[in-house]
């Protein structure tokens, strides 16, 4: 007889094969307490007429009376172990079991699923070989228990390290807080004035500023008259005086000539600084100066030449010690017919550079100002202060024009005007600040010689309880979800609040103020 060890959730299909595959004709099932087998009284007819079929008899021992009563019932015999070994005389031969698990497991592993071994010198005759267990073999259980639990503390653990870990880094928390909010709108007439010092909620003033800037423009214009024309030559020349260490003074048309003859006068007076001593020696001073030629035409157009004289000073010792050097070129002589500007040229030319200054003006000056100053729509003058036309044109027939203009405006601090509108609602609505304000600005009127501005005002905003969320972050940093929550309700003219934790097993908020977030609706 062969024994087969049949395991607790082994299937009926598995224990009917393992006997097909066994050599001997007869077989002892060994079914656990609680087999899977005991389910159903079919497993064990299916047991019987499967090893019928195949002209083996099969024998069942088992402790659960349960698996011997369904065996009994299918015919099969069946005994208690303990209680019956005795009495089956087919159980003579005993072979002594493997002294240690692991040699039993190792022979076991080479051999098909539920066989046990043969002795050796066993005889082909049908005998049942019994293992005699020894505890540690038949007890497998408890080492397996050991390691299991071993595998789910470590488990256990892990995952409450990552609770841990997830709790302590990566916790954050929000509360969303809504207060009650009131409308409120006021209109009037404010001032603002640049004597001013601080703002009025009573007489509804408050400081400003003047701000200014000149700018100078030259532009050119197509001339589109023409005329006979008569032009001198004008340029540059520096004057020396070698003469002495004192100045010289030289009156408006003093005469320059060339060492061809040609004369070219002074545009105006002009004092030539004394020349420096050194060592006994003169170093001679300069000064450069405009000058026009005495007569108009090409002719004078010349340069550079390095040596003009006073003929004033003929005859003096200062006719050496005074001259002039052009350096560079002087003209614009010309006789002849030339395009010239008329008076509709002139006027038109006027008015283009007067736009163009007052764009740039109001462009570039008031992009340069303080962004903190509010400068509202009718605050600003912008005035053309000079526009001069020089009527000679160049060769390309076109004149210049000259202008300058000034731009003058008045400003206020905006965050000033709202804290005056806040201590004016406040009178009706304590402990309060605006949630929303909007501020639409009318009849603006600058007055630049007083420095001051008056306009009118319609304010429409909303306000709320004034609340610090960074004060209220201190109060509920660290606390118990259960000890935050009385805090967040008693917050006055609070109307709802949410509290979100996350992880959210979490049931304190975080220590640290960056993970704790405040927001006000």
């Amino acid at each position: 007889m062969k024994k087969i060890f049949i395991d607790r959730n082994e299937t009926v299909a598995n224990v009917i094969e393992k006997i097909l595959l066994e050599a001997d004709s007869e077989v002892v099932l060994i079914i656990p307490k609680n087999s899977v087998l005991k389910e159903s009284v079919t497993n064990f007819h299916l047991i019987r007429k499967e090893a019928a079929s195949q002209g083996k008899s099969v024998f069942i021992e088992s402790v659960d009376e349960g698996v011997l009563a369904l065996s009994k019932a299918s015919q099969l015999e069946a005994f208690h172990p303990i209680l019956q070994k005795s009495q089956t005389s087919s159980f003579s031969d005993i072979i002594p079991a493997p002294p240690a698990r692991f040699d039993l497991e190792s022979r076991r592993a080479k051999q098909p699923a539920g066989f046990v071994e043969r002795g050796e010198g066993e005889s082909a005759s049908p005998k049942i070989e019994e293992v005699k267990v020894t505890e540690e073999i038949r007890r497998p259980r408890p080492k397996r228990r050991l390691g299991l639990l071993i595998i789910i503390v470590f488990i256990i653990a892990l995952l409450g390290g990552g609770f841990w870990a997830t709790g302590k880094y990566f916790s954050r928390a929000s509360i969303l807080i809504s207060f009650k909010k009131t409308a409120w709108q006021y209109d009037n007439v404010f001032l603002a004035g640049k004597a001013l010092t601080k703002i009025n909620s009573s007489s509804l003033t408050l400081p400003a500023e003047q701000f200014s800037q000149v700018k100078n423009l030259v532009q050119f214009f197509p001339a589109s008259g023409s005329a006979n024309v008569s032009e001198k030559s004008a340029g540059k020349i520096t004057i020396y005086n070698a003469y002495s260490s004192e100045s010289q003074s030289l009156v408006a048309t003093t005469r320059f000539t060339t060492p061809d003859g040609k004369i070219f006068r002074l545009d105006e007076r002009v004092l030539v600084p004394g020349a420096k001593i050194k060592d006994g020696k003169i170093e001679p001073s300069s000064i450069e100066v405009s000058i026009t030629a005495d007569k108009p035409g090409a002719d004078y157009n010349l340069g550079p030449i390095p040596r003009l004289v006073i003929p004033g000073f003929k005859g003096t010792p200062k006719y050496e010690g005074f001259y002039g050097t052009i350096v560079g070129e002087t003209k614009g002589g010309f006789i002849g017919k030339r395009a010239v500007p008329t008076e509709e040229d002139v006027t038109l030319a006027k008015s283009k550079i007067s736009e163009s200054l007052k764009s740039a003006l109001e462009a570039n000056f008031l992009a340069s100002l303080d962004p903190d100053f509010k400068i509202v729509e009718g605050a600003t003058e912008v005035k053309t202060t000079k526009l001069t036309a020089n009527r000679n044109t160049d060769q390309g027939g076109n004149f210049s024009v000259l202008g300058e203009a000034e731009i003058k405006t008045l400003g206020f601090k905006e965050n000033d005007l709202k804290t005056l509108l806040l201590a004016i609602a406040i009178r009706d609505n304590p402990e309060k600040v605006f949630k929303d304000l909007k501020l639409s600005y009318s009849g603006v009127k600058p007055n630049f010689v007083k420095g001051e501005i008056t306009f009118s005002l319609k304010a429409e905003g909303v306000l709320t309880e004034d609340f610090n969320p960074e004060n209220f972050k201190k109060e509920v940093l660290g606390k118990k979800v259960k000890e935050a929550e009385p805090i967040i309700l008693k917050l006055k003219g609070i109307s709802s609040a949410k509290l979100s934790l996350w992880p959210r097993w979490l049931v304190s908020l975080p220590k640290d103020a960056a993970k704790v977030e405040i927001k006000v609706d």
